[in-house]
């Protein structure tokens, strides 16, 4: 299970460089970055249950609630280790210059909506989403973006595993129990 697992969230992963080195290469701005996120995150629970269905499928058309979970998971946490590690190298090795320059498009972005601030507030504002941003690409910043995509792969593994599950009848499954068995 782990290897069709992997090979999957290395798909999921790859797809999401794309997104990434999208994001990269245009610079769309916040909303364009809000779009493309929106579609990456489309495409990654698609993808979840496509590749859970052909695995399911590649195990005789039966899979239990615990084993889609499982097989999700193991996606998720491949394809998290593929776009934090790529994330952790470009914001420090390849382009050192990226959390500045995403500084500079968040606060430009978030400027028009804090017009009735003191400069007090506003520095004090600046510095926050600063000390973010340039925390998000430290290695304890990749570090806890990759715990909390775990948690949220997680969660809609469980949503997920609901809706592919696919219960065997009872001749089968005692079959299934029966290799099982002689396997384990």
């Amino acid at each position: 299970m782990f290897k069709q697992a992997a090979n999957s969230g290395a798909i999921i992963g790859g797809i999401g460089l794309i997104a990434l080195l999208i994001l990269l290469a245009f610079e769309p701005g916040m909303w364009g970055q809000v779009v493309v996120g929106i579609a990456n995150f489309a495409t990654f629970i698609v993808l979840l249950v496509i590749f859970t269905q052909r695995y399911r499928k590649s195990i005789g058309g039966y899979i239990t609630y615990g084993k889609a979970f499982l097989f999700m998971l193991y996606m998720s946490m491949v394809a998290a280790f593929i776009t934090s590690m790529f994330n952790l190298i470009y914001g420090n090795l390849i382009d050192p210059e990226y959390p500045a320059r995403l500084m500079e498009q968040t606060w430009e972005a978030q400027l028009p909506y804090l017009e009735s601030l003191s400069e007090e507030q506003l520095d004090e504002i600046y510095y926050q989403t600063e000390q973010r941003i340039h925390g998000q690409f430290s290695p304890f910043g990749i570090a806890l973006g990759y715990v909390f995509a775990l948690v949220f792969s997680s969660v809609l593994a469980l949503i997920i595993a609901a809706f592919v599950k696919k219960k065997a009848p009872v001749h089968v499954q005692e079959e299934v129990d029966e290799n099982e068995q002689f396997q384990g």
